[in-house]
């Protein structure tokens, strides 16, 4: 193509990822993650090994500066930095096409902003942030109680709950202030009786507690990793087992591996893979998604499976149970 590629037209992402596709031959000690033209290189690397590591970041960054220079394509280095997982002390001095690169605190991946030690709470304010202007927005100028609902299912709601899988890691406090947003809807649209509490708001209006839609949207995910239905680097079918003998609820569970840290606790595979073994052996066993979807609906009108006697209070509407 002699004339250039329009932007906005088919070929246009075709002949662009072809074009920077040779980027990834640059690294060979770190993995990189590619999506258009936003790159990650992730180092993995123990205490002992850390200065090896970052002479072989800087030789890899090298290349990289070459290959940018051979194809005439310049990083944005303002966009640039490196962050380190685990130890927020490390100070490393690497430089890409003459550029230092700073560290950062916090990096947004595909919408998703996380920090040093994979901590969610910057990500939720400024979801949050977002979602309460536009649901000002939306109470400000529109009055009627249809117009409202409608838009805030179309522009509040999807944002709260973007990659839900997520929040299985929030604190109590950020799962408060998330479940906030639409408590306060519910307030606005149903003025007059204070004492009405939210449970009952959200079932007059038609309305789920978002933890609930939380809960309900990360087991289907679960059911499809299951199954194949979906893509993930992790393979999980092969830990689905049932017991030899036969025991009540034991059946389609999946094995729950080790764990030493709170954090790794809180990854999602381990919780809701806890939750899965809570539920009612008919669902579990569904034989195909709509029917799944189907029995879950059912069991999930009654949570009191999901936790114990002792830790069920009426705060549990409002932020559901601390293992969601």
């Amino acid at each position: 193509i002699t004339s250039g590629v329009v932007q906005g037209s088919v070929l246009g992402p075709l002949l662009f990822i072809i074009y920077i596709n040779s980027i990834c031959r640059c690294f060979i000690t770190g993995n990189p993650y590619l999506y258009a033209d936003d790159l990650k290189v992730v180092y993995k690397t123990d205490k002992n090994d850390v200065a090896h590591c970052i002479e072989n970041m800087q030789d890899e960054l090298n290349k990289l500066g070459k290959w940018c220079s051979k194809w005439c394509l310049e990083f944005n280095t303002e966009k640039c930095g490196w962050m380190c997982v685990g130890d927020p002390k490390l100070e490393v001095q690497l430089v890409l096409s003459n550029h230092k690169l700073p560290k950062l605190n916090t990096v947004t991946d595909l919408g998703i902003q996380y920090s040093h030690n994979i901590n969610f709470s910057e990500h939720i304010s400024a979801k949050l942030s977002k979602s309460r202007r536009l649901l000002g927005f939306i109470l400000r100028n529109f009055h009627q109680n249809e117009s409202r609902l409608s838009l805030y299912k179309i522009c509040v709601r999807p944002t709260l709950e973007y990659c839900s899988f997520l929040f299985s890691d929030l604190r109590t406090s950020d799962k408060i202030r998330v479940e906030s947003v639409q408590r306060y809807l519910t307030r606005q649209m149903i003025k007059g009786n204070s004492k009405i509490d939210y449970k009952t708001r959200c079932h007059m209006l038609g309305l789920e507690p978002l933890w609930k839609r939380r809960l309900r949207t990360n087991l289907i995910l679960f059911y499809k990793l299951l199954h194949d239905m979906t893509y993930t680097s992790i393979n999980i079918a092969y830990r689905t087992y049932t017991r030899d003998y036969y025991l009540r609820n034991k059946i389609s569970q999946v094995k729950i591996e080790n764990y030493k840290t709170k954090a790794r606790a809180n990854f999602y595979l381990i919780r809701y893979g806890q939750i899965w073994n809570k539920l009612p052996a008919a669902v579990r066993m569904a034989d195909n998604l709509p029917v799944f979807c189907k029995l879950l609906n059912t069991a999930l009108r009654d949570i009191s499976f999901l936790v114990d006697e002792a830790t069920y209070s009426d705060t549990l509407e409002v932020i559901g149970p601390l293992n969601i």
